[in-house]
């Protein structure tokens, strides 16, 4: 897996992952969209903090990882928070053993946060199979994010840095505008500069002009002015998603040629973006840009088929069985199956059997494969869970929340979630095929896929699209398994610096900065990664 975008600190964000300034607003995976005003009505707090540490582990029941985030509380804007919080995220890896859950907020040590919260009392803690350890009882109040990622905001001090995201004092400014009622500006008071008509460095064409990312699909970028020696900060940017009024860009982490006419590189994916260092984003349809100099040159477009996340069922043939607890209610079950039969006939080597009900009333790793409804955070939608180790999947659960009204009739009410279409999405995560965020208007978008990573009330969404069965057929065709992600050589520059080399024993890629602070970053907190020869 091509390791990028590692969002460490300000001074990694510049180098590995850069943001510009949009007037625009979206939610991530299959979450109802909330603007900043929404989140802080709903929440109980929103605090400005530092986070500490976290503790995973599994819970006392052993069917469930729980990630336990400690934040220092700079300031509380919204209601009363103690010196510190104790934050509850589903999921994290512990032994051989990792579960991810989707839409689902990360962090890191030493991150400046925004956070959206909803407070958890003890028995909430207790249903999730938590003990009130000694950790959580002295690190004050216990509580979890609402919205999903929309929740938590990476923030930086100041705007010095491109790709830091907003500030401090907007996050604080737009949060005390939602208390006193007043309209938060879509538009940031900060310009985006990019090298307009004149600028030396224009992409001509991208070929292939359509490739899947996540699939050691390599691009070829022609054009000119790129410059014959790459410098430190040079990158090709692929757009990935718009996420508090910000778009973003992924980065490859290496580049398997660079000159200044043409530039190779495989299209990424990320599991350590801005503005979620951990959620596996995939780079989306949507512009792609040479950043040098300090700003962008033309953008081109370019279309992303799907991301995969290089998981997979064992077997050449996989045979998933699943089971539902409709809750009760006719219809439910044969909407799911519904969508089920869509992947299985999609032609691939894989296949979904429906294996009756089950009274399970939350996510939870029992060797079975279920679907149900249960409670879920504020602005959740649905969530998937997966529990693997390596690459091989082991289980995979989903949820639809009962916080909305769902439907299963042929064509889907006002104010209604349609049961099929949120079905198609999440069991298109059963495959590890990634949420895609390509909205940008004036470029290929990817809102008519299945994997498209936001819905919305009354959505009629229960054909896959051409692009997701092309990553269904990919995934599980005869290529078993995957083939590995080569590693580029990489490309030298005009800094005199030694290149450090990691390797990352869970994703199984690389990573290469020549920055000796964030090699030291990499070493102190990110026990994955092992430091390999200097080049």
């Amino acid at each position: 897996m091509s390791s990028v975008c590692k969002a460490m600190n300000s001074l990694l964000n510049m180098t590995a992952c850069l943001v510009f300034l949009l007037c625009s607003n979206a939610a991530q995976a299959l979450t109802i969209p909330l603007s900043q005003s929404e989140l802080t009505g709903l929440a109980d707090t929103v605090v400005l903090g530092t986070v500490v540490s976290s503790n995973t582990h599994w819970n006392t029941e052993h069917n469930n990882i729980y990630t336990e985030v400690v934040v220092s509380v700079t300031d509380s804007l919204k209601g009363s928070a103690g010196k510190t919080i104790t934050i509850i995220v589903p999921g994290g890896t512990d032994g051989e053993i990792t579960q991810w859950v989707e839409d689902t907020a990360t962090f890191m040590s030493g991150e400046l946060v925004g956070l959206f919260l909803e407070e958890l009392n003890s028995y909430e803690v207790f249903q999730m199979g938590l003990d009130l350890t000694s950790q959580i009882v002295a690190n004050g109040s216990v509580v979890q994010i609402i919205g999903g990622l929309q929740g938590k905001l990476s923030l930086a001090k100041d705007s010095q840095f491109a790709g830091s995201g907003i500030t401090t004092d907007k996050f604080k400014q737009n949060v005390q505008m939602a208390l006193d009622g007043q309209i938060i500006p879509e538009e940031e008071k900060q310009t985006f500069q990019d090298g307009g008509s004149s600028n030396i460095y224009d992409i001509s064409t991208i070929s292939p002009s359509s490739a899947s990312a996540g699939t050691n699909t390599l691009v070829t970028v022609t054009g000119s002015g790129f410059g014959a020696i790459r410098e430190p900060s040079d990158q090709l940017g692929f757009y990935y998603t718009t996420y508090g009024g910000y778009d973003y860009f992924m980065f490859p982490g290496s580049y398997v040629s660079w000159s200044d006419t043409q530039i190779q590189a495989y299209v990424p994916v990320c599991d350590s973006c801005t503005p979620n260092s951990g959620y596996p984003y995939s780079a989306a349809s949507g512009p792609v840009s040479i950043f040098k100099g300090n700003k962008w040159g033309t953008y081109k477009d370019f279309s992303v088929t799907f991301g995969y996340g290089q998981s997979r069922w064992p077997g050449d043939s996989p045979n998933i069985s699943y089971k539902v607890n409709d809750g009760g209610v006719a219809g439910r079950s044969a909407a799911i199956q519904a969508a089920a039969a869509s992947w299985t006939n999609a032609g691939s080597k894989l296949q979904f059997t429906y294996g009756g009900t089950h009274s399970q009333t939350d996510k939870s790793k029992n060797s079975e494969n279920e679907i149900l409804w249960m409670s879920l955070p504020a602005g959740t939608l649905g969530q998937a869970t997966m529990w693997f180790v390596g690459g091989e999947i082991l289980e995979c659960d989903f949820a639809f929340s009962t916080a909305y009204t769902w439907s299963y009739a042929a064509t889907c009410p006002s104010g209604q979630h349609d049961i099929q279409s949120v079905a198609m999405h999440e069991i298109g995560h059963f495959l590890v095929l990634r949420d895609l965020y390509g909205n940008k208007s004036g470029f290929t978008k990817d809102t008519a896929k299945v994997m498209y990573g936001t819905s919305s009330s009354g959505t009629i969404k229960r054909t896959l699209h051409a692009h997701d069965i092309l990553g269904i057929q990919w995934i599980y065709s005869e290529r078993v398994p995957p083939t590995p992600t080569p590693i580029p050589i990489p490309i030298p520059t005009n800094a005199s610096k030694p290149v450090y080399r990691f390797y990352n024993t869970i994703a199984c890629g690389h990573f290469f900065t020549i920055n000796e602070a964030e090699r030291n970053n990499v070493i102190e907190n990110l026990g994955s990664y092992r430091s390999l020869t200097l080049i």
